[in-house]
């Protein structure tokens, strides 16, 4: 039986079914992963106002991200010292391609909440839900902070779930302030992958058939490393998305 994930946007709470049984939602998915079906419900700010020393911190961060040429859509590709740096570099990537994110303004934080046992399903999962804030609250994101506990061995092992909170710093979309750049309509699974860097051993997670040896070396690999080896490790993650 297919796992299920969870995810809570602004306390919300939704499960996650397995693909043939989801309902499709506002923000359709493509290659066979349907999208979850999310209540319309405009989640509230998050309580406590100020903001502004969390802001502070969160300028002081570097992104590195770019955009791949594809025939018909875009591949986000972000780079980062442990999954956390990699992650927030990849949403960032995906709202920089949508809008000027130097006119929007950090005045209001979201947050969401993904619990899984997949690296690729965290991935996605952490875009699919940030599109649906975008969506639907047409809410723009300008920075963002990922705890920093995330266990990347654990994940690819995949006997347990793993928890994780996104914060998301930004504002709603004005005409009058904000550019208007390509929409992102959806995440995709296909394409979906992480290249990790440790010492000399190179892992690759991805369902395409190119790296089916890197799958086959997977278990002998976890085997030599541990929790902490993940957590200093070089990430690179490609996602194309559907505009």
């Amino acid at each position: 039986m297919e796992s299920e994930d969870k995810y809570i946007i602004e306390g919300v709470e939704i499960t996650s079914k397995p693909c043939r049984s989801r309902r499709r939602g506002h923000n359709p998915e493509v290659t066979g992963a349907q999208t979850l079906y999310v209540p319309d419900i405009t989640p509230p700010d998050t309580p406590g106002s100020d903001i502004e020393s969390e802001v502070k911190e969160l300028e002081l961060d570097h992104h590195d991200y770019k955009y791949l040429d594809h025939p018909a859509d875009v591949i986000l590709t972000s780079h980062g010292t442990g999954i956390a740096s990699a992650l927030e570099s990849l949403v960032i990537a995906m709202f920089g391609y949508m809008t000027d994110l130097s006119l929007v303004e950090p005045k209001k934080r979201k947050r969401i909440k993904v619990v899984t046992n997949s690296l690729p399903r965290l991935i996605f999962s952490i875009l699919d839900q940030c599109l649906y804030l975008n969506s639907a609250y047409r809410f723009l994101v300008k920075y963002v902070r990922i705890n920093n506990g995330i266990d990347v061995h654990k994940l690819l092992k995949g006997d347990v779930n793993v928890e994780v909170e996104v914060a998301l710093y930004g504002d709603t979309f004005d005409h009058d302030v904000h550019t208007q750049g390509t929409e992102i309509k959806a995440a995709t699974y296909h394409g979906l992958r992480a290249e990790i860097m440790i010492g000399p051993h190179k892992i690759i997670i991805s369902d395409e058939p190119l790296y089916q040896q890197y799958r086959d070396e997977l278990p002998a690999v976890l085997e030599e490393l541990s929790s902490d080896d993940f957590a200093k490790a070089d990430f690179k993650l490609y996602a194309l998305v559907d505009i």
